[in-house]
């Protein structure tokens, strides 16, 4: 799951080396030895990831412990409602007439929502009844962020309950498959939702056909393309010193700063896709090595593909449900926001999420062992 998902970025690529079109409408760093050098430092990341990523064979296990706590179960799926209803509003793209033209208001609860939800997977003690309400919650909040133009909310939902229920019951060959037929509905999602009339016109079918288009155009329109150029646009500036040397340290100062606060108490380096963004417009996005590279230079690229390789070998293998385990499902969970948008929430929401988690799971035992304790 991992791995397909960060092909699709890779893909993106053919278009500029052996379709020889233009990555992203913006052309402020479009020219190709700049496109050619951030794709050397992207494919630097991938080997240095496929060198340090160990996958077990034939391993098989409850990634999630379950605790049967109902009033826990309850309560977290009451905040997890709150947090579904209250995320995220505004005009749906039936009523706007597409992605971004209507007035959406999305706070922090809307992903914050994935905490709740995943507690109230652990204190369900994997019961049937309280499956149903949580495939159910799960439900509505997909169908919510999709009303909205949101997708990448639903497919961190997607992948929480594939660590949940399906991880290790289906073959890699049905991951796969499955993998490219939700690709394929996403695509359909994403073509509704920048012209949702043609889903009542009598050209209807086109949503349902691959884009034309990119064969025909010399520029190439994706979100892909545009976290790409987004990407190459912040190496560039750092390579062509448009960002300095200086600039650098301070980014990466804020960039731990922005752990525990929240960008709009610090200063515009510390948000890289959108520094700068009047005067080198790009669509935003950045890919999970853009800042490292910033902060380190290659050796940054080589340390977070490390990271990354840890944290899902420590997914993978380890049996305990503690602090540790439980931040990397968040990061997995995660994978699509932190990897290709804003790398910060490996850091933050996941960092959250296990703290949250781990205390809740904590003063359970501790009721626990109280009661007994009374009991004898």
């Amino acid at each position: 799951m991992f791995f397909l998902f960060i092909s699709i970025y890779t893909y993106t690529l053919k278009y500029a080396f052996i379709d020889n079109k233009q990555l992203s409408f913006y052309t402020d760093f479009n020219e190709m030895p700049l496109v050619f050098n951030t794709a050397l430092i992207f494919f630097l990341f991938l080997i240095s990831l496929h060198a340090f990523i160990e996958i077990p064979k034939g391993l098989h296990r409850d990634i999630f412990h379950y605790k049967k706590n109902d009033v826990f179960f309850y309560l977290f799926y009451i905040i997890g409602t709150i947090a579904m209803i209250y995320g995220k509003s505004g005009d749906n793209i039936f009523l706007s007439g597409g992605y971004s033209l209507g007035e959406t208001k999305t706070s922090s609860l809307n992903e914050y929502f994935l905490i709740p939800f995943l507690l109230s997977i652990v204190f369900s003690n994997n019961e049937k009844s309280k499956i149903i309400l949580i495939f159910s919650l799960g439900g509505l909040y997909a169908i919510k962020n999709l009303l909205l133009g949101g997708r990448i909310e639903v497919v961190m939902l997607v992948l929480c309950l594939f660590v949940w229920k399906f991880h290790d019951k289906l073959k890699p060959i049905t991951i796969i498959i499955t993998a490219f037929i939700a690709f394929y509905f996403f695509n359909i999602i994403g073509n509704i939702r920048q012209d949702p009339t043609l889903l009542f016109s009598d050209s209807w079918y086109l949503l349902f056909i691959p884009d034309s288009s990119i064969s025909n155009s010399e520029i190439i329109i994706s979100q892909e393309s545009d976290v790409f150029y987004s990407t190459n646009r912040i190496i560039s500036m750092a390579e062509e010193n448009i960002i300095s040397i200086s600039e650098r340290f301070s980014a990466f100062f804020y960039f731990l700063l922005s752990i525990i606060l929240p960008y709009s108490m610090l200063p515009d380096i510390a948000n890289l896709p959108r520094y700068k963004i009047d005067e080198y417009a790009a669509g935003g996005g950045e890919l999970i090595f853009t800042p490292f590279y910033l902060f380190m230079s290659y050796i940054g690229v080589i340390l977070i593909a490390f990271y990354i390789a840890k944290v899902m070998k420590s997914l993978i293998i380890k049996n305990n449900f503690d602090f540790w385990n439980i931040y990397c499902l968040f990061v997995f969970i995660t994978l699509p926001r932190w990897y290709a948008y804003n790398p910060i929430v490996m850091f933050k929401l996941s960092l959250y999420g296990a703290l949250i988690c781990t205390a809740v799971i904590y003063i359970n035992k501790f009721f626990v062992r109280s009661f007994n304790h009374n009991i004898e």
